[in-house]
């Protein structure tokens, strides 16, 4: 979960979501939103491991909850 929350602080989006697949102790893959575009931190994880060839079969999601920081008004 830690890496997840660590993959959310990345995420340049105002919507902070991180994502990581984990099997056991291995992290198989881990994204945040934002990360290519718009798209959803689980769509970028899922498609990264589909071009790694990175089976997640039997695998734990950790998905960090949005955490939404409002822009202020100028």
């Amino acid at each position: 979960m830690e890496r997840a929350i660590a993959e959310m602080w990345q995420s340049p989006s105002t919507a902070r979501i991180g994502v990581v697949f984990a099997r056991g102790d291995e992290v198989l893959v881990a994204a945040h939103k934002g990360q290519d575009g718009h798209r959803h931190a689980e769509v970028i994880a899922l498609n990264m491991a589909g071009a790694a060839g990175i089976d997640l079969r039997g695998s734990t999601a950790f998905v960090t909850l949005s955490l939404f920081h409002p822009v202020a008004a100028s």
